[in-house]
């Protein structure tokens, strides 16, 4: 999951500010995620194992993706609205990434998968490492973005069974950290010791902006983690989170 990020900084401005001139953008209300929470209700299970097999030949979700590409951040739009915007589409991205080379044991598999272009934002191509990395960390600032994306991995996110919406953003990116540290399979939080996921290494620098791991860690678990606790990282499992 290290990233590496292909295109120039420089116009990250102008994508997220700038009014659009992309085909199809008619207007500036924010799209309706409803259709992506119903496909995700109908082929993802409570643990977030998703059927990309009968994700990939729903037409809701064709319909959806579809969407994504005509109707794009806007300056008019909330922050909020760019936020799920975003975080939506890295995750639906990823789904039709697998979905259209099945069978795939490990996204890892697929060449490059993380600097493929998946979607153009008025006429530029970006990557699902450029969304995570400019889109989202530089445009946003928000570590807990990290707990929202899912990888298409056994040790990334459980992938929610609904979609990231602008009025409860707050709430749902809350509960997603909640669930990813209490889960055990992903990390094991104690008080004196922290086996945490990869993620937190490879983002290290978006989790301890003025704060350290263990502090970020403890705001994010009912657990009273100890400022001194050891800190470890587990081994990613790279498998893919079908069923």
């Amino acid at each position: 999951m290290p990233r590496s990020t292909l295109f120039a900084l420089p116009t990250l401005a102008a994508l997220l500010l700038s009014p659009a001139t992309g085909v199809g953008q008619a207007h500036y209300t924010a799209p309706d995620h409803g259709t992506f929470t119903l496909v995700l209700q109908d082929h993802v299970s409570d643990d977030g194992l998703v059927d990309y097999s009968a994700i990939g030949k729903d037409t809701r979700f064709q319909r959806y993706i579809a969407m994504l590409e005509r109707f794009t951040p806007l300056p008019e739009w909330s922050r909020e609205e760019r936020m799920a915007w975003w975080i939506n589409a890295y995750n639906a991205f990823t789904i039709r990434l697998v979905s259209d080379d099945l069978p795939v044991e490990r996204i890892t598999d697929l060449e490059e998968p993380f600097k493929r272009e998946v979607v153009r934002v008025r006429g530029e191509a970006w990557s699902l490492d450029r969304i995570e990395r400019e889109a989202l960390m530089k445009g946003f600032g928000d570590p807990r973005v990290h707990f929202a994306l899912v990888c298409a991995s056994r040790s990334c996110p459980a992938l929610p069974r609904e979609a990231f919406t602008a009025d409860r953003l707050n709430e749902q990116l809350e509960a997603a950290g909640h669930r990813f540290l209490a889960d055990p399979v992903r990390n094991r939080i104690a008080s004196d010791r922290l086996e945490l996921s990869m993620i937190f290494d490879w983002y290290r620098r978006d989790f301890t902006d003025g704060e350290t791991l263990q502090q970020f860690v403890a705001r994010h678990t009912d657990v009273d983690v100890r400022p001194d606790a050891e800190v470890l990282f587990l081994d990613y499992d790279w498998r893919l989170n079908g069923r």
